[in-house]
């Protein structure tokens, strides 16, 4: 693909797809656990599973728990 993040979260589903971070967008169904992480950001456990850590930033965690109670 040659879109960047910013241009392919405009294309996708708001209600099904999150811009967790700067490098990082989940897919509802994808998210299986959320933890709490330092500084009020959050941690989240997703299938299948990725190497990397994946934290949703303090700034965007208010409006991802608003996103999975949808």
């Amino acid at each position: 693909m040659n879109l960047t993040l910013d241009q392919l979260e405009e294309q996708l589903d708001g209600s099904q797809f999150f811009r967790a971070n700067r490098q990082f967008i989940v897919h509802i169904g994808a998210v299986q656990e959320v933890r709490p992480y330092f500084k009020g950001r959050l941690s989240l456990v997703v299938k299948p599973p990725i190497t990397e850590e994946q934290v949703v930033t303090s700034s965007r965690a208010a409006a991802f728990r608003q996103w999975l109670d949808m």
